[in-house]
């Protein structure tokens, strides 16, 4: 499936220990159209966490909801205790692969530069 456009404009923060929602809208970078996720029987997104392990969230265990099949809408829903591990963006934005499942075909979206994780300012007191 490639020539998908990932469309997360503008870039949003996750400050690192909130829960966060990412939108994410996905068009194909040819003709400019939404593609039709209405019957995706899997995404998956994976992030990479500070230890070099990955947080992954799936639609099949509802860490990610389709919004809008038709328009290629849905959200990746991450809990405080996730963002608390994922490693900081640093000077580049991060990177968030998904994982479409689509007519039982794989396809893999790179979602480059999508993304900024920061530390929290001020970290809440023991």
């Amino acid at each position: 499936m490639s020539g998908l456009e990932p469309c997360v404009k503008p870039v949003p923060t996750i400050v690192m220990g909130e829960d966060k929602i990412l939108d994410v809208k996905l068009k194909n970078a040819t003709t400019k159209d939404y593609l039709d996720i209405t019957s995706a029987s899997e995404i998956v997104a994976i992030l990479l966490n500070a230890d070099g392990t990955f947080l992954e969230k799936k639609l099949s265990t509802n860490g990610i909801a389709i919004i809008s099949g038709p328009s290629g809408h849905f959200q990746i829903n991450l809990a405080s205790s996730e963002t608390a591990l994922l490693a900081a963006s640093g000077d580049a934005y991060s990177d968030i692969e998904v994982k479409l499942t689509l007519s039982s075909k794989l396809s893999i979206v790179n979602l480059i530069g999508c993304v900024n994780i920061v530390p929290s300012r001020y970290p809440t007191a023991p």
